[in-house]
């Protein structure tokens, strides 16, 4: 007849307290790779993330891309990470595509799918030519105003 052992009861707890432990190491790893630098608008969509495709590296990358789904070939529809995808990435609100959020390609196997990347306008500066003879003439004419009586009263 063997008796059963019976645990301590501080053993029991610092197993509880140790299994807490390691289930939790793997949420605290991911949001330390949380996506941050979002920005949508009408013309481009632009945030910093991981890349979760695998044709980059696995870190931080900032991208800015059209605002345009390539799939449906629809403008305007693209959210950020609505299905909170640790890595972060962006869905067409209008037929569910997802694109990495890093790299633009789409994340579904073998899709020939990529985001355009945006370029901004470019804007050429215009020249302003400013003479000094054009100011003299306009402080030429307006002192010629301040002698007319425009009102029509006399002094």
């Amino acid at each position: 007849m063997s008796e059963g052992i019976e645990p301590q009861p501080r053993f029991k707890f610092y197993i509880i307290i140790l299994l807490c432990l390691i289930i939790s190491i793997p949420t605290a790893g991911a949001t330390s790779m949380k996506p941050y630098n979002v920005e949508v608008t009408s013309a481009f969509v632009k945030a910093t993330a991981f890349c979760s495709c695998g044709t980059m590296s696995y870190g931080y990358h900032t991208s800015t891309f059209e605002n345009y789904c390539p799939r449906c070939k629809s403008y305007g529809t693209l959210t950020f990470n609505p299905k909170g995808s640790p890595e972060g990435e962006w869905t067409c609100s209008k037929c569910g595509a997802d694109y990495c959020a890093a790299s633009g390609k789409e994340k579904e196997p073998n899709s020939p799918y990529h985001l355009v990347p945006y370029n901004p306008p470019v804007v050429q500066a215009q020249e302003v030519i400013t003479t000094t003879s054009n100011i003299d003439s306009l402080i030429t004419d307006l002192n010629k105003y301040d002698q007319i009586n425009l009102l029509g009263i006399n002094n």
